[in-house]
């Protein structure tokens, strides 16, 4: 037992004078921290387009970037966004990595309203009735027409036969 405890004090020590060696005075990397996002509803509900903004701090002043996803896949880089997304549930997930290690993110779940006329479909009982109004009208009168000249061209003959 003896042995064993005496192998943990040197491992910690070891580790220790590692830490040491390797730079224990410098700062160790923080993430970049979200200080705010803007544009997207607490409810998820969008009515419109999505224009969303998010602003950060980073202690280390290091360069960070911004990735937004939708269901995992990347649809903007940057610190703004404006996008449509179509309707159904989505997972939305804002990344900021300050490229040394320090990753960040936040998610939420949109359910965008579809936009207005969306899945319409035509009003087919109108488009008949415009349809037929216009092409059956003028089709009656060609056939009225066509019976008035018929008529005509007969009562002709049969006044000549007379």
């Amino acid at each position: 037992m003896r042995w064993g405890l005496a192998f943990i004090a040197v491992v910690c020590i070891a580790g220790s004078f590692t830490h040491i060696c390797a730079g224990a005075d410098a700062p160790d990397n923080s993430p970049p921290v979200i200080l705010s996002v803007a544009g997207i509803p607490d409810d998820g509900i969008l009515t419109g387009p999505l224009n969303a903004s998010v602003e950060w701090k980073d202690d280390d002043n290091d360069t960070v970037t911004v990735r937004w996803l939708l269901d995992g896949e990347q649809i903007g880089e940057g610190a703004t966004i404006t996008r449509y997304i179509y309707p159904g549930r989505k997972n939305l997930t804002v990344t900021l990595d300050d490229g040394n290690g320090g990753l960040t993110h936040r998610s939420w779940t949109l359910d965008p309203d579809p936009p207005e006329g969306w899945d319409d479909r035509p009003d087919n009982a109108r488009n008949r009735i415009i349809f037929w109004t216009i092409f059956g009208m003028g089709g009656m009168l060609f056939a009225v027409a066509l019976v008035w000249y018929y008529l005509r061209i007969s009562w002709v003959r049969d006044g000549d036969k007379k």
